[in-house]
């Protein structure tokens, strides 16, 4: 665990890196009706700050790279959790013509919730069983060390590049 910072109850604070990757939107829609502090944690926008990726709908090629991307810029230890039927096997969207696939078949998640959408409560139920296993390894907070310097090691991987496609000057596509 990256982080030791004080969340409610003493808890441990873990950050989350949230990818809503596509879909109609129902399941991100359900986590944003989840208050993340009340369950232990933070959210960042940055993976190389995350502990935890929590991925919601399906993905295309091109939305599977940014999440694999994102996956792999992580320091370790982190986990990966799929919400809803979409992130976890492509949902009605699976073998389709775009090429949709869930996460689960690629990257190793430590949590899925199901449905389409899942209910707030069972999102916040699993949040929380990642937060009440992080309290349980964690040390006392007299026994945790301060981060180490920020170095040339500790940086994260690089995002991946711009999209190809970007509009001209005059606003044409420039394909």
């Amino acid at each position: 665990m990256k982080r030791a910072g004080k969340g409610p109850d003493d808890r441990t604070m873990l950050s989350v890196m949230q990818i809503r990757a596509g879909g109609c939107g129902g399941c991100a829609l359900e986590i944003e009706a989840v208050s993340l502090r009340e369950a232990g944690l933070s959210l960042t926008q940055h993976p190389g700050h995350a502990d935890i990726l929590l991925v919601s709908g399906a993905a295309g090629p091109e939305m599977r790279r940014a999440v694999e991307a994102a996956w792999a810029g992580m320091a370790e230890p982190k986990q990966l959790v799929l919400v809803g039927d979409c992130a976890i096997g492509g949902g009605p969207f699976a073998g389709g013509y775009a090429g949709i696939e869930g996460f689960g078949l690629r990257l190793p998640a430590v949590l899925a919730v199901p449905g389409s959408p899942p209910h707030p409560a069972e999102i916040l139920a699993a949040l929380r069983s990642l937060t009440a296993a992080a309290v349980s390894t964690a040390p006392p907070a007299t026994e945790r060390a301060s981060p180490p310097p920020a170095g040339e090691a500790d940086r994260p991987a690089p995002l991946p590049a711009a999209p190809r496609h970007r509009l001209g000057d005059d606003g044409s596509s420039g394909s």
